[in-house]
């Protein structure tokens, strides 16, 4: 495109103009944007064209600031209206959501979840927790050793975070979940080990049923046949109107790290079904026994 003497005129005389403008603001703006074209003309000029240009000419609003090549727009008056235009589709969109009540499932944990203003449009997971669950699981997945230590140690955690109380109402809730059988296996493991560790001082070892040849559906049947009229695997276990296993010789009387002696002592013939109170009251008497002998 061919200039006229008329545009090439005033082309220069904005330059002298924006250069004695640079000179009295010096020191009020960054002095690399001298650098920058002097007008619009002159960055239009260059190939390829400049982002931004520089007259130092004050806008509408009193912004010391560069202006676009492509629209003459200052600078900080775009980035103000592109702040408020923002401001405005946040509100619009909160009006939105809010009226909307929208709801989402969560893949990972299955609960539902209202879709609040502050999330994100395409929020899929309820929360962070659930966001990196699977690369949890993919990081523990890459090397079996590790997700060994990391079952570990979230179990221990999870143990550690629950109070006295929580931890003895899983146990009780287990517990109930135990059939007979089950139930009646327990007890009994507990009861042999629980002496042990007493005659060991806190030590380790412990038999399993199998090493002193306990079976427990013979126990089981034998105990049955020895039940009192109101007796049944329902009132099993320690308290008021329940009933419990019993040693005729008492297990303080063995040695229970003594393979032979723990399987004696629990012989069928030497055990039998009592109600939990008696069972109270000559557990006194043993205890009194075992410490004369």
């Amino acid at each position: 495109m061919n200039e006229t003497p008329q545009s090439l005129a005033r082309n220069a005389n904005a330059i002298k103009m924006t250069m004695k403008r640079r000179t009295d603001f010096a020191g009020k703006y960054p002095e690399e944007w001298n650098d920058l074209p002097r007008t619009r003309k002159e960055a239009q000029s260059i190939k390829p064209a400049p982002i931004h240009y520089f007259t130092a000419k004050l806008c509408p609003y009193g912004h010391l600031e560069r202006r676009f090549t492509g629209g003459g727009n200052c600078f900080q008056c775009l980035t103000l209206d592109v702040a408020r235009r923002s401001q405005l589709q946040k509100k619009e969109r909160e009006a939105a959501i809010i009226s909307k009540r929208e709801t989402r499932t969560c893949p990972e944990c299955g609960e539902g979840f209202l879709l609040r203003p502050k999330d994100r449009q395409d929020k899929i997971y309820c929360s962070k927790k659930c966001a990196g669950a699977e690369s949890k699981r993919a990081y523990v997945r890459a090397d079996p050793e590790r997700r060994k230590k990391q079952s570990a140690k979230s179990a221990t955690k999870r143990y550690r975070e629950k109070t006295v109380d929580q931890r003895r109402i899983d146990r009780n809730k287990y517990s109930k979940n135990r059939g007979p059988r089950r139930k009646a296996a327990h007890n009994v493991r507990t009861r042999i080990n629980n002496a042990i560790r007493h005659r060991l001082n806190g030590g380790t070892k412990s038999w399993r049923l199998k090493d002193i040849g306990f079976d427990v559906d013979k126990f089981m049947e034998h105990i049955e046949s020895l039940w009192e009229p109101g007796m049944s695997w329902d009132n099993y276990g320690v308290g008021p109107g329940k009933w419990v296993r019993d040693e005729i010789v008492p297990m303080c009387s063995f040695d229970m790290t003594d393979p032979k002696q723990a399987k004696e002592c629990m012989r069928l013939e030497n055990l039998r079904p009592l109600w939990h109170e008696a069972n109270q009251r000559k557990a006194k008497i043993d205890l009194k026994f075992s410490k004369r002998h």
